[in-house]
């Protein structure tokens, strides 16, 4: 099944991060904007996409057809916003570790040693508080959180040597953040000392004490 996002009112195409982890593919589709000035157009715009330069229909079946369009796109984008309102953090919060000036979430214990590939899968399938969206954290993202003492002196990290990021150099090596903030590369297939912290945005709504 085809699949093109239609932005009405000058809207824009959602962050992909904004998005539940099943339909954020939909964040990378090409999208087509229907405006009030070039709606005739548009409107052919948007069949070219679906059926193809080729297909033509009359101005009222477009019309027509418009109309279902942006019926169907409001209603999607109605079951869009209820799946990424914020929900209530439902676990322990002295599990995680906020970082409220980049409105970031972090797990506050390590995972076990690890080589870099099961650091990845242990922060996607990670289910802490019951969000499904955690991940690995970027270099850059370490790095600033080592900068942060009221987030880096709260994380576990007691007796490991370093943690895995996602920022991957090449095929086989991938950068890692030790304890004092120093970063290197090492092979994605260490795994003595190295341990995951895992990371996800969120919303001030979701922690209210």
């Amino acid at each position: 099944m085809k699949i093109v996002p239609v932005l009405v009112e000058g809207a824009t195409m959602p962050d992909p991060r904004d998005l539940p982890e099943f339909i954020r593919p939909v964040a990378f589709l090409q999208a087509v904007e229907l405006t009030h000035s070039r709606f005739d157009s548009d409107v052919e715009r948007l069949f070219d996409a679906i059926s193809g330069p080729r297909f033509r229909l009359s101005r009222t079946a477009r019309l027509l057809a418009a109309g279902i369009a942006l019926v169907l796109a409001g209603a999607v984008w109605w079951g869009v916003s209820l799946l990424t309102r914020a929900q209530p953090y439902r676990g322990d919060l002295g599990d995680v570790v906020l970082d409220r000036s980049n409105s970031l979430m972090w797990s506050k214990v390590p995972s076990g040693d690890t080589n870099w590939e099961g650091a990845g899968r242990s922060c996607q399938t990670n289910r802490l508080g019951g969000y499904a969206d955690w991940r690995l954290p970027s270099n850059k993202e370490l790095i600033v959180a080592h900068g942060l003492a009221a987030v880096w002196s709260q994380l576990a990290l007691q007796g490991l040597r370093g943690l895995w990021t996602s920022s991957a150099e090449g095929d086989k090596h991938a950068w890692v953040v030790y304890g004092n903030g120093d970063t290197e590369t090492l092979p994605k297939n260490d795994t003595e000392g190295l341990r995951a912290v895992c990371v996800r945005l969120y919303r001030d709504t979701e922690v209210v004490r």
